[in-house]
């Protein structure tokens, strides 16, 4: 079988956020084919796509290796075919082996992931603007699996508190029929694609569909619907930002975005005195501070972290936010981000 190369490769990288970097469960390192699907699993994550590999043959391979190989090659297709218990790959100048494993065990209605029952309903055109400014409020903590490590979606909002800060954003009209928490370990991959058209919630998954030939479904969190709003509310003194506190926001973000962090958390240390204001970045690899001058004249010293990218979208719309004695609120069009103050001694 001839398949054109650039078309594997893409198809394969459509579903790696599926995979696991070790094997948390069965082939969860691994590209599996069966019934014209390719697909990656890994128990929290299944990313489905329609594939002309193994219609005849149920298999897994090695992903690691299959995308190296193929990447290595230069011809424009490459012919595939199966010698007993290997993948065998046949171009200009490289041939290849692949061990794979067979059997009926490799396959979406085995994982509970099968969506060709499910209705989806159409997801509008800002979904991921949403869902990437809610990521800056939700627990990043190593074992988090509480409702403060997801997005909760119910209605036309999307929301999520991490115990220190609470972003709601809202979407143009009434989208999720039941309340859905959305893990955000998993909500972060929706970003490997451009747009996600639609979603279906079925027994403990909720699935996105990319395109007609690609979805992506994980799991969610079954637990009571958070009462986050009342939070929300804020009164207290207005406060305006410096014009170039977006250029101390991008010297701290130099360490704030270390290679291991959150880019959607990525985080600096605020504080705003009487006629100025000094930002702080931190990372694994050092820190920077910038101090500019701003027009509060308060005597009280207002003390914060926020999240770098969102402060940024806020002071792009409006460069003011209402300070009360324990939080900060900043609006913006359909998104509000409410933060706690870091209280003196």
């Amino acid at each position: 079988m001839l398949i054109n190369r650039k078309e594997f490769i893409s198809a394969l990288e459509e579903v790696r956020p599926g995979l696991s970097v070790v094997e948390i469960v069965e082939n969860s390192t691994c590209f599996n084919f069966g019934n014209g699907i390719l697909f990656t699993y890994n128990d929290e994550i299944c990313v489905q796509r329609k594939f002309p590999l193994g219609e005849d043959l149920k298999f897994s391979v090695s992903a690691k290796e299959l995308l190296a190989l193929l990447k290595k090659i230069k011809d424009e297709e490459v012919l595939i075919s199966f010698d007993e218990q290997q993948l065998k790959i046949k171009a200009q100048d490289i041939s290849a082996g692949l061990n794979i494993t067979t059997g009926d065990v490799f396959d979406v209605d085995s994982m509970g992931v099968n969506i060709d029952k499910c209705k989806f309903q159409e997801l509008p055109e800002d979904f991921l603007n949403g869902i990437r400014q809610c990521l800056s409020s939700v627990s990043t903590q190593a074992g988090d699996d509480t409702i403060l490590s997801c997005i909760h979606m119910k209605k036309d909002t999307l929301e999520s508190c991490d115990d220190f800060s609470i972003t709601r954003y809202t979407l143009p009209k009434k989208i999720f029929q039941q309340h859905i928490m959305l893990p955000g370990r998993s909500a972060k991959y929706l970003f490997s694609y451009p747009k996600i058209n639609s979603y279906a919630v079925a027994s403990g998954w909720i699935h996105f569909k990319v395109n007609e030939s690609v979805s992506f479904s994980c799991r969610t969190l079954e637990d009571d619907q958070p009462k986050w709003g009342k939070f929300l509310k804020v009164e207290g003194e207005e406060v305006e930002f410096p014009k170039d506190l977006n250029d101390a926001l991008d010297t701290a973000g130099v360490f704030s975005n270390d290679p291991l962090a959150n880019q959607y958390t990525m985080a600096a240390h605020v504080r705003i005195e009487k006629g100025q204001i000094t930002v702080k970045g931190e990372g694994n690899s050092g820190w920077a501070t910038k101090k500019s001058k701003c027009a509060y004249s308060g005597e009280r010293t207002i003390e914060f972290i926020t999240s770098i990218p969102l402060l940024k979208i806020f002071l792009k719309a409006h460069n003011k936010a209402i300070v009360a004695k324990d939080k900060m609120r900043f609006e913006s069009g359909n998104f509000v981000h409410v933060i706690s103050l870091i209280q003196g001694d």
